[in-house]
């Protein structure tokens, strides 16, 4: 991938900067106004937050944000379905444990009236 560092963006509240420093997770963009630097997650931030200068980066990089959003949604997804019979085998193994002491509960109730005649 090529480097990112020197490029051109907007931000609609810090207005125009420059990306400074692009680690794996992070870009780091200087903005003209004050110098300030913030740090943006990558690729998300061109997905709303950040646009680049060149059009043709921005298409390139949205669609990278997008795609990443995507993969993270199912892999939430995911995770939320394993949850969710984790919960249901939990609950099934906790009504089959009620059955068995309610059924034990009575026989021993049974067996104590039998024993009081």
């Amino acid at each position: 991938m090529e480097s990112l560092v020197n490029e051109e963006v907007k931000h609609l509240k810090f207005g125009r900067g420059s990306i400074v420093e692009e680690p794996a997770e992070h870009i780091k963009v200087r903005f003209q106004s004050g110098g300030v630097v913030k740090t943006f997650r990558f690729p998300d931030a061109f997905a709303g937050y950040l646009a680049f200068e060149k059009g043709e980066l921005q298409e390139k990089y949205n669609e990278m944000a997008m795609s990443e959003r995507r993969r993270r949604e199912e892999g939430r997804r995911e995770e939320l379905f394993k949850l969710e019979e984790e919960r249901r085998a939990a609950q099934t193994e906790l009504q089959k444990h009620r059955r068995s002491a309610a059924r034990t509960a009575k026989t021993a109730a049974g067996t104590a009236a039998k024993n009081t005649k």
